[in-house]
């Protein structure tokens, strides 16, 4: 019988939100567990609980089978993304799986997709071979080509393991039968151009005469669509080929010396198909990172955030050989930069003129410039939650649009390449200074940069409120065998994404980790600050002064979070923008107090930022208070110019009266200053 939560006693209720907080890796102790369990019947409004309930029923004998098997029939389904995690093989009884099989199904076939590298490793901790699970996969193969062809390639590769053998041929006979004999001849024909393929390339690698080898062995697959028809390609269905262009295919210069080929598309003028066939590269990390990038787009995208993200498609065709996809109208940072001139990874310009050659009106570029600023955040964001390593500017991509995307994922979950006893990577992310000259539009400082700070905290914080899904994700891969992912891939992920932390904590630390307004942007504000010097006329008043100016002087604006949680007041000072400047530029810190305040207990500062009229913080200042005795509080945050040899001048100040703010939420907004400082209590009454 359900019953009401709120009904419970109050220590009651405490021990299980505590364990709502808890993402799917940390452990609970066994006493908290047998309180879930014990007032199951409570908790069914809390349908993510289940899992751990399931974790609180010790016994797990015939006697008692029925109870955990009643609470499955109340129980509302789960998210299907959370149902996930009852795949894992702790949950071994058939039902719990059933179940969780129920609630994927709710799951549109398009976004399983999505999973399907995770659900094929799931299939290994089945307790038999026709399970909820395996049934699931192939009805969603008769409903979508594309299902099907990543189903088949996926099972083909899963076959490599020897211990699930006969589990994965089973699934294999079982989706060719389902998928019927046209399918099975398409997939026939992409098993022998993969084979043709694959001995092209050993071939290639090894010939002195490169060249003409290339040339002499793409006969067979030319050979091959004369005799067969059209393909389609097997990392995407949707494209289907009728040929070679063997004049444009080619080689990388690279150690697997990789193809680069050129399809001829079968619909008529439409552009060619360029891909990547390489031999010796292990491709499923590669596969992995875009599969997560593509996920955590998806999660932005469902939150409002347009990242502007562009991956590609990767398929491991087989043991240490696959196809990648070729982005076209784009180059390598490498690429960009030496083109203007030896010296020039170490300019600022080349990114922006760049785009502007190819974006030549002024919509076209600013619309480029969007489209990098987005993305750059976005690629910033996925490549510190994966630990992407080894990132240089030969694997960092720039299509003429503006968007930018990496490549080469050989080295992740923080496995940083190593000279001697240094790191490599010593950063959490690629943020150069030519990056921010675009980010920023060059000549002089202005909000942009803040906004991409801003973008990338908010898409670092959705990522956090998904954590239980990469969890779950990494967790069921622990029995790959991909290179790099161990038992300890989901504490990895568990980590960089700050379990514990709020979301204005963690936007502090995540600013902090990645330094980027200092080590990247500052020296670009330093090299442009003489263009920037102009004497606005504006006196300054000393520290200890009161002033009073009236409101809607020019005094700038500061952006400040407030949120009110857990007997805390968490103020996050974010940034401040258009301050006014002098003869030199100011050099901003930002001072908050809770008035009244005599004896000025509650004094604090932030760091102080040089040379910016534009200076971002992201620091959390926390005081600990009842709510009563908040909402008597006005909060005063004024901004200052720090002044080395004399006293620091007062550039603007607002006053916020928290009693008229609802703090039950984090409440973000850009306040205005003005030249004006209270010392006296009775003012603010």
């Amino acid at each position: 019988q359900k019953k009401s939560f709120n009904s419970l006693l109050p220590e009651i209720q405490e021990v299980i939100k505590a364990v709502m907080e808890k993402d799917c890796i940390s452990s609970c102790q066994a006493d908290e567990l047998g309180i879930l369990w014990q007032y199951r019947h409570y908790l069914y409004d809390y349908s993510n609980l289940l899992p751990w309930i399931l974790q609180g029923q010790i016994n797990w004998d015939f006697s008692h089978l029925s109870e955990i098997y009643d609470l499955l029939g109340l129980w509302k389904k789960l998210d299907p993304m959370q149902s996930l995690e009852l795949l894992l093989p702790q949950y071994s009884d058939t039902h719990v799986r059933e179940f969780a099989c129920r609630c994927l199904q709710d799951m549109p076939t398009d976004e399983l997709i999505d999973f399907l590298p995770q659900l094929i490793q799931a299939l290994k901790f089945e307790s038999y071979h026709g399970s909820a699970l395996a049934k699931l996969l192939l009805e969603q193969a008769c409903k979508s080509i594309r299902f099907a062809h990543q189903l088949f390639w996926l099972l083909k590769g899963a076959a490599q393991d020897q211990g699930y053998k006969r589990r994965y041929e089973l699934m294999f006979v079982a989706l060719v039968s389902v998928a019927g004999d046209a399918l099975y001849q398409e997939f026939k024909k992409q098993e022998e151009m993969v084979k043709c393929l694959t001995q092209t390339s050993e071939r290639v690698q090894v010939a002195k005469d490169k060249d003409n080898t290339l040339k002499r062995e793409l006969q067979t697959v030319y050979e091959l669509f004369h005799d067969k028809g059209d393909v389609l390609m097997p990392y995407n269905p949707g494209i289907s080929v009728c040929g070679l262009d063997l004049k444009s295919c080619s080689y990388f210069t690279s150690n697997a010396v990789p193809l680069k080929l050129v399809f001829k598309n079968s619909k008529e003028h439409a552009d060619p198909v360029y891909s990547m066939f390489k031999v010796g590269d292990d491709l499923r990390q590669d596969m992995l990172t875009l599969q997560m990038i593509r996920i955590m787009d998806r999660l932005w995208l469902k939150q409002g955030l347009d990242l502007k993200m562009i991956t590609f498609s990767c398929l491991a065709t087989g043991p240490k050989k696959g196809m990648v996809e070729i982005v076209t109208e784009s180059d390598t940072l490498r690429k960009i930069q030496v083109s203007s001139g030896v010296t020039g990874s170490f300019k600022d310009r080349p990114i922006k003129e760049w785009l502007q050659k190819h974006n030549p009106t002024e919509l076209e570029y600013q619309k480029a410039v969007e489209n990098f600023t987005r993305s750059c955040a976005g690629y910033c964001v996925a490549t510190y939650v994966l630990g992407i390593c080894d990132r240089h500017n030969d694997n960092i991509m720039l299509k003429q649009s503006g968007h930018m995307f990496h490549i080469d994922f050989n080295k992740f979950l923080g496995d940083a390449q190593m000279f001697g006893n240094i790191k490599r990577d010593r950063v959490p992310f690629v943020l150069t200074s030519d990056m921010a000259y675009v980010i920023n539009n060059g000549e002089k400082q202005n909000n942009n940069f803040q906004e991409f700070v801003d973008m990338c905290c908010q898409a670092f914080n959705i990522l956090r409120k998904n954590t239980n899904l990469f969890l779950n994700l990494f967790a069921l891969l622990s029995k790959s065998g991909i290179p790099g992912i161990h038992k300890d891939a989901a504490r990895y992920i568990q980590r960089v994404l700050l379990p514990g932390q709020t979301s204005v904590q963690a936007s502090a630390i995540f600013t902090r980790y990645s330094d980027i307004v200092y080590t990247f942007f500052h020296p670009l504000l330093r090299d442009e600050q003489e263009a920037q010097k102009e004497n606005l006329g504006i006196q300054k008043f000393r520290e200890s002064q009161v002033q009073l100016v009236p409101q809607g002087s020019p005094f700038g604006q500061v952006k400040l979070s407030l949120e009110y949680k857990k007997s805390t007041l968490m103020i996050m000072v974010m940034h401040a923008k258009d301050l006014p400047g002098g003869s030199t530029l100011p050099s901003p810190y930002v001072k908050i107090y809770l008035l009244p305040d005599p004896d000025k207990q509650t004094k604090r500062k932030t760091k102080i930022v040089k040379d910016s009229t534009h200076p971002t913080y992201n620091e959390v200042i926390e005081y600990k208070m009842s709510d009563n005795d908040m909402r008597m509080k006005t909060l005063q945050v004024s901004v200052w110019d720090h002044d080395r040899l004399g006293e620091n001048n007062l550039i603007g100040a607002v006053y916020i009266k928290l009693r008229n703010i609802n703090l039950t939420g984090d409440n973000v907004q850009w306040y205005n200053l003005d030249r004006i400082q209270v010392t006296d209590a009775s003012m603010l009454a």
